[in-house]
């Protein structure tokens, strides 16, 4: 009974991390916006971090697009950015400066979009070579999966 539920449990994790690379790695269109706006927040919390950090966000039409540093300092009101949709889940996977052609993709996109993913694929790899092994590992890795799915649900 047990090793029928692992087997499920980590069937559909592995079905997850694949609709999710498939997600990260086709874009179902890309769009060209207008900037209306950008935003730089100082976010402040209180650990031996240093207390705080600052935040950037580009605001245009339809999308809220959190940006690095680099990119903030390239923007300018009024520039055209081109930003490309997610095919299944419509996230942000890229945006680009017409005027100076500096493009990104944001840090969290490829955690959640590239890294956890493929680790979900190679511990369901694990899972089936060993098969007896490994159970901590695969719960812990299925739930990062389930919870980053939902996270992009979001």
């Amino acid at each position: 009974m047990f090793h029928k539920v692992k087997v499920i449990l980590i069937v559909v994790c592995g079905l997850l991390a694949v609709a999710t690379l498939i997600d990260f790695d086709f874009d179902s269109g890309t769009f060209t916006e207008q900037i209306e706006g950008s935003d730089q927040k100082r976010q402040r919390y209180y650990n031996a971090g240093g207390n705080s950090h600052k935040t950037f966000k580009v605001y245009t039409n339809s999308f809220s697009i959190p940006v690095t540093k680099v990119f903030y300092k390239t923007i300018q009101e009024g520039d055209q950015v081109v930003v490309s949709k997610s095919l299944l889940f419509e996230e942000i996977n890229k945006v680009e400066n017409v005027r100076t052609t500096v493009s990104e993709t944001h840090s969290m996109r490829y955690f959640s979009g590239l890294a956890i993913p493929i680790l979900m694929l190679i511990v369901a790899g694990l899972a089936f070579k060993f098969k007896n092994k490994y159970e901590t590992l695969i719960f812990v890795v299925c739930v990062l999966t389930i919870a980053n799915f939902i996270y992009i649900l979001n």
